[in-house]
């Protein structure tokens, strides 16, 4: 049982942020109108595919590398690395609030844009803080921590802080609202730096391994973002191309859809170190029967999913969100297909960047974005159902090539198989490949 902590430990954190989440937004959704809503899912779309980039990937770098170490056991090695990636880290905060000052005094921005912007700015830095000390907490083996402030320590602070706004104010705004969920999300991220700094050592800058951390990281990083851009783009574009509304009802249905891959993005998050050490060994079946242990679980989760949302969708989105929501189902029944197709293969993006293929999953992940931009263009005339579907096109794709790339450079197809469990937190078991 001590293997499988870690990883139930984490599907469980990670459902817990689901359902913080969506009590969070239910309450917005019956105190604000429509609109608002939208604006806060647009802000939102704006903020989650990005934030990991605050750090220039020097935190990915350290979760790739950091396992590496253990075979020499040098404490000062480790200190260091951890160290150079907190300065990034801090440097980063520096250069994202500059350029938000910058843009505040010389773009002509009125109320709600400038609300917005501050809105999205400190969404970025909290989220981006919490996560890069989430990566180091995950790198020094404190697993549970790390997965706690990956997960649900983000939606504990807005909860703490948006419900007693919305339940308390007799007429919360969206200004209101926005600062609210800023001074959560702040208050958290602030609480992941104090636990980070006295598991990894006080920050400092060292422009050599520095340099190194961007230089390999920056990659990791963007291929991190450009997967969330793939999940948020359609919704974002809903916000431009047609109305905050649309945009609220598509990320909606989006977060919905995520909610049932989400025991398999919980344990990606966990595992990349093992991963390494696998890798390290050349123990390519492991990889492939951890992989196919999560695309097993993740596919029955989703057919689950599919039924639930024919047989009682209609319903469970009204009492959760309130009339006007009714778009809600068929849009989720489409994106459930892409989260389907996804399943597939388990992590298969994780397992590439994990084991040196990361430049063959950026560059996927990027042609993706083009392919998914273009129909969502292109479809939004035809409506929000339309527009799901590029989501659909997208998920064949990427998740494709990506399958057909691990069969070429590791040797092993990534699909859904049955193996023991203990396979899902301990994958140095040979597999079958």
């Amino acid at each position: 049982m001590a293997k499988l902590s870690g990883p139930v430990v984490a599907v469980g954190l990670r459902y817990t942020a689901i359902a913080i989440q969506f009590l969070i937004l239910s309450l917005i959704a019956h105190h604000f109108s429509r609109h608002d809503y939208g604006l806060y899912i647009l802000a939102l779309s704006a903020v989650l595919p990005v934030f990991p980039l605050l750090g220039l990937g020097a935190s990915e770098y350290v979760v790739r590398e950091m396992p590496r170490l253990d075979a020499i056991h040098d404490r000062h090695a480790r200190q260091d690395m951890a160290g150079t990636m907190l300065g990034v880290m801090i440097l980063s905060v520096g250069i994202a609030l500059g350029a938000a000052l910058l843009a505040a005094a010389i773009l002509p921005l009125d109320n709600q844009q400038r609300t917005m912007l501050w809105f999205a700015t400190g969404f970025f830095i909290a989220n981006g803080v919490m996560f890069n000390c989430a990566q180091l907490l995950l790198a020094l083996d404190r697993h549970g921590l790390g997965a706690f402030f990956n997960y649900p320590a983000i939606n504990i602070g807005l909860i703490a802080v948006s419900a007693p706004y919305m339940l308390l104010t007799s007429a919360p705004n969206f200004t209101g609202l926005a600062a609210a969920t800023v001074s959560g999300a702040s208050a958290m991220a602030l609480w992941a730096l104090v636990l980070t700094l006295r598991s990894g050592g006080r920050p400092r800058f060292r422009l050599s391994p520095a340099l190194r951390q961007v230089a390999i990281g920056i990659r990791l990083a963007i291929a991190r973002t450009l997967y969330g851009v793939g999940l948020w783009l359609p919704t974002f574009l809903a916000g431009i191309l047609l109305n905050p509304a649309d945009a609220g009802i598509l990320g909606t249905a989006g977060r919905l859809s995520v909610a049932v891959s989400a025991a398999m993005a919980a344990v990606r998050f966990s595992i990349r170190p093992a991963i390494v050490r696998a890798a390290q060994r050349d123990d390519m079946d492991a990889i492939a029967a951890l992989c196919g242990r999560l695309g097993t679980i993740s596919l029955a989760l989703c057919i689950v999913a599919m039924t639930a949302t024919l047989l009682v969708g209609r319903p469970a989105i009204a009492l959760a969100f309130g009339p006007g929501f009714d778009a809600v189902v068929p849009v989720l029944a489409i994106l459930l297909l892409a989260v389907a197709i996804e399943c597939f293969g388990g992590p298969v993006d994780e397992v590439l960047k994990m084991t040196g293929t990361q430049d063959g999953a950026l560059a996927i992940l990027a042609a993706g974005i083009v392919l998914l931009t273009c129909a969502s263009w292109l479809l939004s005339t035809s409506g929000l159902f339309a527009l799901a579907s590029a989501q659909v096109l997208y998920s064949l794709f990427v998740f494709g090539l990506m399958l057909l790339l691990a069969r070429k450079r590791l040797g092993i197809w990534l699909r859904p198989r049955l193996t023991s469990l203990a396979a899902v937190s301990n994958p140095g078991s040979r597999g079958n490949a």
